[in-house]
């Protein structure tokens, strides 16, 4: 009897395991990219550039997912899906410690949390920024060679994205203070309408600012 037992415990694990596929390369994804500047990946017909590029902090730690494929037949260079997010719209590159996110170019609505990331990215410690300050329609412009406390200041800043009907955006209203940050890499905006109501400017789109702050350099400005 126990022999039997053991014979149909064997079968079990045996048809258990049939019906379990094993994880390996075979069910990893081969994406297309020119290997010399891992852009332009090509997965289902659709392109993918890169949005961001950072070295592993927090919110990769937190988001990244399993991996999904690799790049050009080398399986070492490993794309992985982003916790939270569609793969077909957004995934992940990581490899020597740094990560680039990449964008589908048919998505045009960005979430909050992944703009941020690019902001941030997109401010080189060693890049001069021109900050102008706008109020009661005056100007001032101020030039920054220290851009650590702005990078830390848009990293910590928590966006949603808002919808507005034409001549009613932030920028259409009175009264408003205006800081905009721009280089030869970046042009954006952040407006304050008083009270703790505050967006970020983005091309054409709008975020409300859930823990509005004044940026650095505020005094220098006034």
């Amino acid at each position: 009897m126990k022999r039997v037992h053991i014979i149909l415990a064997a079968a079990l694990v045996i048809s258990l395991a049939g019906c379990v596929p094993l994880f390996g390369y075979s069910d990893l994804i081969e994406m297309e990219a020119d290997l010399g500047r891992l852009d332009g990946i090509q997965w289902n017909e659709n392109t993918y550039n890169t949005f961001a590029n950072a070295s592993y902090n927090n919110f990769y730690n937190r988001n990244r997912g399993s991996q999904i494929g690799f790049i050009a037949g080398d399986k070492a260079l490993k794309i992985f899906e982003l916790k939270g997010y569609d793969a077909s719209e957004w995934f992940a590159f990581f490899m020597y410690g740094e990560v680039t996110l990449y964008k589908n170019d048919r998505v045009t609505d960005i979430p909050g949390e992944l703009l941020t990331l690019r902001l941030s990215t997109m401010l080189p410690v060693d890049m001069v920024l021109e900050i102008t300050h706008i109020l009661s329609g005056q100007s001032t412009e101020h030039t920054v060679t220290e851009i650590y406390p702005i990078v830390d200041w848009v990293s910590g800043l928590s966006l949603t994205k808002e919808t507005f009907e034409p001549g009613n955006t932030p920028g259409d209203h009175d009264g408003q203070e205006v800081f905009v940050f721009q280089n030869s890499m970046i042009e954006t905006a952040y407006v304050k309408l008083g009270g703790n109501e505050s967006y970020i400017r983005y091309g054409s789109d709008w975020y409300s600012v859930k823990n509005p702050s004044d940026p650095p350099y505020r005094d220098a400005l006034a």
